[in-house]
């Protein structure tokens, strides 16, 4: 059946990141991280098309913040997304708030991280996919540098490394692909990230 070519753009893409930078091996169980949105929506679908290529596994990680009153229609949307695609699906839900002063995206990034080892141990997965593009890549680029980082921090994302708190390892296979790329991925599979 042929796909649209912003489709298998973007699967060639995945597929040839996930090679150069052997960030998922044959037999390897992925833990998908999908909060909904464009990036992680087409993350899922991208590596439920080419899962047999790789002879990976998958499963779907969704992680409520509970910062939004409708917080639980994401979770539900990606339910539904894991139901369509017949892939286990693990729903973890934040159990407090920042505190006064504290960061919201310090907070929410370790929160979601440690429920992210924590499933990824319960569903037995060898690494986690996070749905970091190409653009957010130049987004943490350009904060390095305007926070006077040194080389480092100017480095950006690795396409494959260690997730704090607990060390789980995640890979990137959309961190060469843009975000009209994903945009164009999700619409040429009529999908309608939230």
């Amino acid at each position: 059946m042929s796909q649209p070519k912003a489709v298998a753009r973007v699967l060639e893409r995945l597929t040839a990141t996930s090679r150069k930078h052997r960030l998922l091996q044959s037999g390897q169980s992925v833990l998908v991280a999908c909060s909904g949105g464009p990036d992680s929506t087409c993350l899922l679908h991208a590596l439920f098309r080419v899962r047999r290529l790789l002879r990976i596994r998958l499963a779907v990680f969704h992680f409520d913040h509970r910062l939004r009153p409708s917080s639980a229609d994401d979770a539900v949307y990606v339910k539904r997304q894991a139901a369509r695609l017949g892939l286990p699906f693990f729903l973890r839900e934040a159990e407090g708030k920042p505190s006064p002063g504290q960061s919201v995206e310090a907070w929410a990034r370790l929160a979601r991280y440690a429920a992210l080892t924590s499933v990824a141990t319960e569903a037995s997965a060898d690494v986690a996919a996070l749905g970091h593009t190409l653009d957010d890549q130049a987004e943490t680029v350009l904060l390095g540098l305007v926070r006077g980082g040194g080389i480092d921090a100017v480095a950006g994302m690795p396409p494959a490394g260690k997730l704090p708190p607990l060390g789980m390892t995640a890979v990137r296979p959309l961190i060469e692909t843009t975000r009209e790329e994903v945009l164009s991925f999700c619409r040429g599979l009529r999908l309608r990230p939230r």
